[in-house]
């Protein structure tokens, strides 16, 4: 998942890093939660980037749609690190049957790409603020993944 639309540097913001959610942010991630939550997708562990957008991103998934799963931040998830991190990251520990990663741009459009044998659609690889998408692994020896589900803001 793609962390909510975020306010800009400036007014008190003064780094990427530091960048809260929006109000529709919020209401994005919340209903994008209310989506999961209903279609009986409820995540068994919730990784999260450090920066703020993330965090906040998380804990509103798991108030909404994971209640007593802690959401773990991880610098692994930071802009810029990479699928082969992003992979081991989930390899870390044994399986659980659902885990919600929220992450950023370019990094998550670029695990998709590397995950699927086939192209994926732009609209995924562009990945939009605050859509998040399913997918099956069934060797994490190897990134490959098929693909499940999407659920996109709005």
């Amino acid at each position: 998942m793609r962390h909510g639309p975020a306010l800009p540097v400036g007014e008190g913001i003064r780094s990427d890093a530091e960048r809260p959610l929006s109000v529709e942010g919020r209401r994005q991630v919340e209903r994008i939660a209310r989506q999961l939550l209903r279609s009986g997708v409820r995540p068994a562990r919730i990784l999260s980037s450090p920066l703020t957008r993330a965090v906040e991103t998380a804990r509103l998934m798991r108030a909404c749609a994971a209640p007593g799963v802690e959401a773990e931040e991880r610098p692994t998830l930071r802009p810029g690190s990479g699928v082969q991190k992003v992979w081991r990251l989930l390899g870390e520990k044994p399986a659980a049957e659902s885990v919600l990663v929220v992450g950023h741009q370019p990094d998550l459009g670029g695990m998709l790409q590397a995950l699927f044998s086939r192209p994926v659609p732009a609209d995924l690889e562009n990945f939009p603020p605050a859509m998040v998408c399913g997918f099956s692994v069934t060797d994490m020896s190897v990134p490959t993944a098929s693909f499940l589900w999407v659920y996109r803001p709005g």
